[in-house]
């Protein structure tokens, strides 16, 4: 007679032993970083659409990468992760259009992909000590601060655009 249910079969034992490898003996995955085309893509992908969500799925999808092996890849190549990579050229955005603007802050935070004003100010304040309209007040003219020298992960790099996407580059930007 037949077992019923859910029943399963046995399987025989593996022939040979299975020697314990410990953890450090394991070879580990070696990740690569991003080439070049990879990272210019990128800070073209985010320089161009800081004011829209930009999930992990759409970066690894530039570079051309499954979401789990971009985000090791991006970190090797940036020294940081995609988040803190966008919301520091998110708050270099915005530290600017409170620099050379008087633009309102809710639309300083639209502008620059922040969820509202306070959202910003919360993250302005934690990066850079002061809130954005003290920021404004202190630094709101020509003569204000290069933004080269604001505190930022050191990792951050200019963004570049490559020669196909300079055409399309906003005229304020």
């Amino acid at each position: 007679m037949r077992p019923t249910g859910g029943a399963s079969r046995q399987r025989s034992p593996c022939p040979l032993p299975m020697p314990e490898i410990a953890a450090s003996e394991r070879p580990k995955r070696s990740a690569v970083p991003l080439s070049r085309s990879q990272c210019d893509r990128l800070r073209a992908f985010v320089a161009l659409r800081l004011d829209q969500t930009l999930g992990p799925k759409d970066m690894a999808a530039i570079a051309g990468l499954s979401a789990r092996h971009f985000h090791r890849a991006f970190k090797l190549s940036f020294g940081i992760t995609p988040y803190a990579y966008v919301l520091d050229a998110r708050l270099r955005h915005a530290a600017s259009l409170l620099q050379h603007t008087n633009v309102p802050l809710r639309d300083v935070a639209a502008a620059s992909g922040f969820f509202d004003q306070a959202h910003l100010c919360n993250a302005f304040r934690r990066r850079y000590g002061l809130p954005p309209h003290q920021w404004r007040e202190q630094y709101g003219s020509a003569a204000g601060p290069d933004l080269s020298t604001l505190p930022h992960t050191p990792a951050f790099e200019s963004v570049t655009l490559p020669p196909i996407l300079v055409s399309r580059r906003h005229p304020n930007g």
